[in-house]
């Protein structure tokens, strides 16, 4: 089964901002969207490097190549392209993703996450 959800990117400045003056740029407490003021560009794909099927998946998806599993290297040279690693999970944790292969992509100002059944 596919799972889709959607997130919102939002964060709060725990601490004011200042200048080299002392002038509050931001004051602790405002809460921020990046995603109202950029564009979060190219999808993430989301893979296990260890599993052919999801290998020949992600070939024929746009986007930036995230492996959670696997060999940067030898999946680089099968996918013929950049491949990254999300080290210490920091990323599928960030996007609460449970299983993969994993989709991210900016939706207006909010971040729809799709995990894909192969």
């Amino acid at each position: 089964m596919e799972a889709q959800f959607i997130a919102a990117d939002s964060f709060t400045q725990a601490e004011d901002i200042k200048d080299a003056e002392g002038n509050i740029l931001v004051p602790a407490g405002t809460t921020v969207n990046p995603l109202e003021e950029l564009n979060w560009g190219e999808p993430l794909i989301f893979i296990n490097g260890d599993d052919r099927e999801q290998i020949e998946w992600a070939v024929k998806q746009q986007g930036k190549i995230i492996l959670v599993e696997g060999s940067v290297l030898e999946s680089s040279d099968q996918i013929s392209r950049t491949v990254y690693f999300d080290q210490g999970g920091v990323l599928t944790h960030k996007f609460c993703i449970q299983g993969v292969p994993a989709i991210v992509v900016q939706d207006g100002i909010k971040l729809k996450i799709k995990e894909v059944l192969l």
